[in-house]
């Protein structure tokens, strides 16, 4: 496990392979890690903040995760909390 992550539940509609690819991308950019993807979730993290923080904003900018992101949460030192509607704000 990583120190920050963030859980992303999408849609069982959604093209999960599509997602898969940008977060995948986003991750490489970013140099962080996609930890895990099963059924309709993806997981990515880091043991640094300052790859993390721009990996983050980078999913912000992701029209195809807006579309379909049911649940997002993010896990630190202090616990676990929700991000969905950060990742979902307009850019």
């Amino acid at each position: 496990m990583a120190k920050f992550e963030i859980k992303m539940i999408f849609k069982k509609s959604a093209d999960i392979q599509a997602l898969y690819t940008e977060i995948e991308s986003i991750c490489k950019k970013s140099h962080i890690h996609m930890l895990n993807s099963i059924d309709n979730y993806i997981l990515v993290g880091s043991d640094d903040i300052s790859l993390f923080a721009p990996a983050y904003i980078r999913l912000q900018y992701s029209t195809l995760l807006k579309k379909s992101l049911l649940d997002a949460t993010w896990k630190d030192m202090h616990g676990e909390h929700s991000c969905r509607a950060e990742l979902m704000e307009p850019v």
